[in-house]
């Protein structure tokens, strides 16, 4: 079998794909986490929209992505990983601190955001995926991106504002 991404022989190895996809699924779930949480900590309508939106669509990932495990013949991991714990705490404390600062709150996202970007990157750029799993995790990716450039957006206009 030739890998059609590079060009070199390579073998699709569906446990590496069903790892990769867990990995996904899980800082998925940690974002969703996060943005319900920042969600429920503001008191800005607009931003409380936004970000439960994007709760709401990484809900969606996640299913989508644990579907895909279980079509691969996987078991789908249902745990949030340690640094996605953490960052709800901090999160969490931030806002009681901060009485639900939007700045602090938005940078805290952001973070999460650089997480579930550089594992997106890492598994569309370094793992061995079959085509049709390669075409999922690209498609999240590319709106994960979105998601994030519009976040860095919000973040400069609070700046901005402060």
């Amino acid at each position: 079998m030739v890998d059609d991404r590079t060009g070199h022989p390579g073998h699709i190895n569906q446990a590496t794909t069903i790892e990769a996809l867990n990995q996904l699924a899980v800082v998925c779930g940690d974002s969703t986490h996060l943005f319900q949480a920042a969600h429920e900590a503001l008191s800005n309508n607009l931003l409380r929209a936004l970000l439960g939106n994007y709760a709401q669509q990484r809900t969606h990932f996640t299913i989508a992505l644990r579907a895909e495990i279980h079509r691969q013949g996987g078991t789908a991991e249902e745990s949030s990983s340690l640094q996605g714990t953490l960052h709800r705490g901090w999160l969490n404390i931030k806002s009681a601190l901060t009485g639900g600062d939007e700045q602090a709150i938005v940078s805290e996202c952001l973070r999460q955001e650089e997480v579930v970007l550089q594992t997106y990157d890492d598994v569309c750029h370094k793992m061995d995926l079959p085509a049709d799993v390669l075409a999922l995790v690209e498609r999240q990716y590319k709106e994960l991106r979105l998601i994030y450039t519009n976040l860095r957006r919000i973040e400069e206009r609070i700046n901005i504002l402060l």
